[in-house]
């Protein structure tokens, strides 16, 4: 989705889930990528069922919380900052620095922008 507009983002999941309801119900949907936005967003309540849009509420599940086996814990985000121009030593050791730090608190585990719906 978009990674500037929250409007875009509303936008985008209003159409997705909007076609995603017109399939079969018997279809099973998987519904993933790069949302740009945080589960608790307006994006991410609707999705999830916990916001009404446009006077729909989605109705999707997040995979993460329902798996029975989780790997990879540790990571928290998938955003590391690649900006396309050539980083030095410092700004590669910063990355992971920042990385690693995400990964001691558990409390973000759920910080995640990239999501796999179902």
């Amino acid at each position: 989705m978009d990674e500037y507009s929250p409007r875009a983002r509303r936008r985008s999941a209003l159409l997705t889930w909007q076609h995603i309801a017109s399939l079969p119900p018997s279809l099973p949907v998987v519904y993933c990528g790069g949302f740009n936005t945080q589960k608790e967003s307006t994006t991410g309540r609707f999705l999830l069922g916990r916001s009404r849009g446009h006077g729909v509420v989605g109705d999707m599940r997040d995979a993460w919380f329902n798996a029975r086996v989780r790997k990879n814990v540790s990571l928290v985000r998938t955003y590391h900052g690649f900006k396309g121009d050539k980083q030095g030593t410092l700004e590669y050791l910063k990355l992971i620095l920042r990385a690693l730090c995400l990964c001691w608190d558990c409390q973000t585990q759920d910080l995640h922008i990239d999501w796999i719906l179902f």
